[in-house]
């Protein structure tokens, strides 16, 4: 994904890497954010007050929150969560209040509406590893239409094609568009890749990436 990020664009463009992307990460985890953080320098040259920088204009939340911040998010307000630290008595309390379980529906307002918009505004929208649970699709839904009719793909490894009948349902609901019957095929174009994340980029990277 990164090197589908990265091209064209050149050292001193740096800042704009990551314009027109949004993540949406259901997962607690900070591999995405860690990853990319070291990928900016390794790539780059940069040091890492640089792709710390970079990497605070890339819009990406976490639904259930996530395992703490790490030292380079937050160094207006503490030292932050190393990768990997092993944590005890009350830092790790204090990192557990920064996760929502699947069961807890107390989502701040901002943050849903923000997630909405990018949906509503978005050209492409890409699930990687999205199991399509209700809840979460009715987290992300719309209600009311789209501003564009974005084309959509997503990975749906190993799942029926029964499974992928409901999916496809689930998107036409988050995107609030009108469900398809025999007669219309509907005007939103999806994509269902069923193999690993890693190979549905590969195959689909740059189209919906650069």
């Amino acid at each position: 994904m990164f090197s589908f990020l990265q091209t064209g664009v050149r050292l001193g463009e740096l800042d704009r890497i990551f314009d027109g992307l949004s993540i949406i990460n259901f997962n607690y985890d900070r591999c995405v954010e860690v990853f990319l953080y070291h990928a900016l320098q390794r790539a780059y040259g940069v040091d890492r007050d640089a792709a710390a920088g970079v990497m605070s204009t890339l819009d990406i939340t976490h639904p259930y929150g996530q395992v703490g911040k790490l030292p380079w998010q937050c160094a207006a307000i503490g030292r932050g969560i190393e990768f990997g630290e092993r944590l005890h008595g009350e830092a790790l309390l204090n990192v557990s209040d920064e996760i929502k379980t699947f069961t807890e529906q107390a989502h701040d307002e901002a943050e849903k509406q923000h997630w909405q918009k990018l949906i509503q505004e978005c050209e492409q929208l890409v699930f990687l590893g999205f199991g399509f649970h209700r809840q979460n699709v009715e987290l992300l839904s719309l209600s009311s239409g789209p501003t564009n009719t974005p084309e959509i793909y997503a990975t749906t490894y190993k799942t029926s094609g029964a499974d992928q009948d409901v999916f496809r349902k689930r998107l036409y609901k988050l995107t609030a568009n009108p469900e398809p019957d025999f007669m219309y095929s509907g005007n939103l174009q999806i994509e269902f890749a069923n193999n690993p994340c890693v190979e549905m980029i590969g195959a689909y990277g740059l189209k919906i990436l650069s």
